[in-house]
C-alpha cells in the first residue's frame, strides 16, 4: 500500500517580460540575464530551509519545508531584486498540498498550481495561495490582502489566493509620532529667547535637559508629563481634534 504523500510547499519564480527582453536583446543578453537571476536568488535557500528543484529557462522551482518562511522567500526574493538597477520586475506563486518525488523532480496538482499562480501574479507581485496561507499561519511583519479567486489554465476550479506585503513593525510606525513630539518640543523652546539672546532650552543647566525637564512659556518648571501634554494638545489642534473640556 502507498503512503500518501506528504504536504509540500512550492514557489515558482520568473522574470516578467523575458520574451519581450530576448526578442529586443536577443538571445546572448536573455541568458545572461536569466543566470544572472539564478545567481541572486540561490544564495538565499538556505536560510529560508528551501531548495532547488530546477531552472526552467527564465524560471525556477522551490520547495520549501516551512510554509511561513516560504512566504518570507517569495518577499525577499521580489525585494531583493527590486533594488537591482535596470533588473527585470520578478514575480512569485507559491502553493501548499501533497505531491510526490521522482528521479530528483516533484509531481502533482499541487506543483501545477504553484505555477499557475505564478503565470497570473503581475510583476513584483508575490500571490500565495490559501493553503499556503494557512499551513503558514500569522507570520510577523507580513501582510496579506484580500482573499482572491483565480481561474487558472487547465483547472476545472478556482483557487483563492491573496498577495503578500512587507509590514512595519510596530516600533516603525511610532517613529513618525515619536519625531513630532520631539520636534514640537524643541520648536516650543526655540522661539522662548531668554535675555541673553539664548533659548531657554539653550541657558537651562545641563543636568536639567538630561533629566527631562522643560521650561514653560511663563518661565516656570514643566515636568515632563506637562511637555508631553502641551505636545499632545498641538497635535490634536493640528489633526482638527477638540480637546477635552473645550466649547463648542
Amino acid at each position: 500500500m502507498q503512503m500518501a504523500a506528504a504536504a509540500q510547499t512550492f514557489l515558482f519564480t520568473d522574470l516578467v517580460g523575458f520574451t519581450a527582453l530576448t526578442a529586443a536583446q536577443g538571445d546572448d543578453r536573455a541568458a545572461e540575464v536569466a543566470l544572472d537571476f539564478y545567481r541572486r536568488v540561490r544564495p538565499l535557500l538556505s536560510t529560508h530551509r528551501a531548495e532547488e528543484v530546477k531552472t526552467i529557462g527564465d524560471a525556477m522551482m522551490l520547495r520549501c519545508e516551512d510554509p511561513a518562511l516560504a512566504v518570507r522567500l517569495g518577499l525577499r526574493i521580489v525585494g531583493d531584486l527590486e533594488a537591482v538597477s535596470g533588473f527585470p520586475p520578478v514575480r512569485v506563486g507559491m502553493h501548499t498540498g501533497p505531491a510526490v518525488s521522482r528521479e530528483g523532480d516533484w509531481y502533482g496538482a499541487t506543483v501545477n498550481v504553484a505555477a499557475r499562480l505564478c503565470a497570473v501574479a503581475g510583476g513584483g507581485e508575490v500571490l500565495v495561495s490559501d493553503a499556503t496561507h494557512e499551513a503558514a499561519g500569522r507570520v510577523r511583519h507580513v501582510a496579506l490582502g484580500d482573499r482572491r479567486l483565480h481561474w487558472l489554465k487547465n483547472l476545472t476550479n478556482p483557487v483563492p489566493a491573496r498577495l503578500a506585503s512587507e509590514r512595519p513593525c510596530a516600533m516603525t510606525r511610532a517613529r513618525p509620532l515619536r519625531a513630532c513630539l520631539n520636534t514640537r518640543i524643541v520648536v516650543g523652546e526655540a522661539r522662548l529667547p531668554d535675555a541673553t539672546g539664548r533659548t531657554r532650552a539653550e541657558s537651562m543647566p545641563e543636568h536639567r535637559r538630561a533629566s527631562g525637564w522643560g521650561v514653560a512659556p511663563g518661565g516656570g518648571p514643566n515636568r515632563p508629563r506637562e511637555v508631553l501634554r502641551r505636545a499632545l494638545r498641538s497635535i490634536k489642534s493640528l489633526a482638527g481634534v477638540r480637546p477635552l473640556g473645550a466649547g463648542t
